[in-house]
């Protein structure tokens, strides 16, 4: 709270500081913005702490932060030399540069669409006749070797799901694409070889490439559901991706139970360096804006050639042996 009242401090005298620089007659200008400096940084030093102003300043030299100060500065200058409407559009777009890369407000977003799922144990739940995994958990490496993504948890708790006995097969699913250098990408096969590293049994295992979207991958998995007749289905997938899988089952017609991973809505911290936008900002904004708009789209009726696609490869599908080589 304290370094909130620093910062709070600082931005009041640097508007006051800034009013009486734009007076007429106004003289040493500059010299008064250096005093204001360091006396603004001492105060945020004694109030933030020096780890938070390290963190802060180092934040505000990376581009989206100094790119945000320059734009800021601006816009006080024109707003100061009376060119009013050019200094409210770069306050427009200084205003939307911070917010487009705010943490609280993106993790404020994305814990809005995790919270129906907070409650929720998947290691409590079950016995599944299968769980679904969504992408986007596993990619191969440079190398080829499987390699977790920042979504990794999913892989993660698909495997202690089948290790506890939850599940009898995990299905994983995930697109098949060709990288610059010639060579083919399978993720659903990534994202299998993971499992199994992690421990789970090869025969559990039913990779379905190709999906290349989540409307995809539901109706992959609706396909192979009927054609083993599964009835008690799971879900795995980032809790704020977790609404528009759901609405892409309900337009299946395809029940699951939700067994959410990946949470992100608590916001790592607090200190006053979240004034500044950075790439955390930008990448929570960025996933919840995401999210919505992919619900409006969910809601909206399938396209023939998603269901005709699965539909018709679903024979092959479930018909595949749930092992990996």
């Amino acid at each position: 709270m304290a370094g909130w009242i620093g910062l709070a401090c600082v931005v009041l005298s640097g508007i006051v500081l800034g009013r009486w620089s734009c007076a007429p007659g106004s003289r040493r200008s500059a010299l008064r913005w250096l005093v204001w400096a360091v006396v603004s940084t001492g105060v945020l030093w004694t109030t933030a702490g020096s780890y938070e102003l390290r963190k802060t300043v180092g934040l505000a030299l990376m581009p989206p932060g100094l790119l945000w100060l320059a734009l800021g500065a601006w816009a006080a200058v024109l707003l100061c030399r009376g060119r009013r409407r050019q200094g409210l559009v770069a306050l427009i777009f200084w205003l939307g540069i911070g917010a487009a890369g705010n943490l609280p407000l993106g993790c404020a977003l994305l814990g809005w669409l995790e919270r129906p799922f907070i409650s929720i144990q998947p290691l409590s739940a079950g016995p599944f006749d299968a769980i679904a995994v969504l992408g986007g958990g596993v990619a191969p490496g440079p190398a080829g070797r499987a390699e977790a993504t920042d979504a990794g948890d999913r892989v993660v708790l698909a495997a202690e799901m089948a290790r506890s006995g939850r599940t009898d097969y995990l299905v994983v699913t995930g697109p098949v694409e060709r990288v610059r250098n010639g060579r083919t990408v399978n993720d659903a096969a990534a994202a299998a070889h993971l499992l199994m590293r992690l421990g789970v049994p090869s025969r559990q295992l039913i990779p379905v490439p190709g999906p290349r979207t989540t409307e995809e991958e539901v109706a992959a998995m609706a396909a192979l559901a009927r054609q083993r007749r599964w009835r008690r289905l799971g879900l795995i997938t980032s809790a704020w991706h977790m609404r528009r899988a759901l609405a892409f089952c309900r337009r299946a017609g395809l029940e699951v139970e939700p067994l959410p991973a990946d949470f992100r809505g608590p916001l790592p911290h607090n200190g006053i360096r979240n004034v500044i936008p950075q790439g955390d900002g930008f990448s929570a904004v960025q996933h919840a804006a995401w999210e919505l708009l992919g619900g409006v789209l969910a809601r909206m009726p399938a396209g023939p050639d998603v269901v005709r696609r699965y539909v018709d490869d679903s024979h092959a599908v479930a018909n595949e042996p749930a092992t990996v080589h």
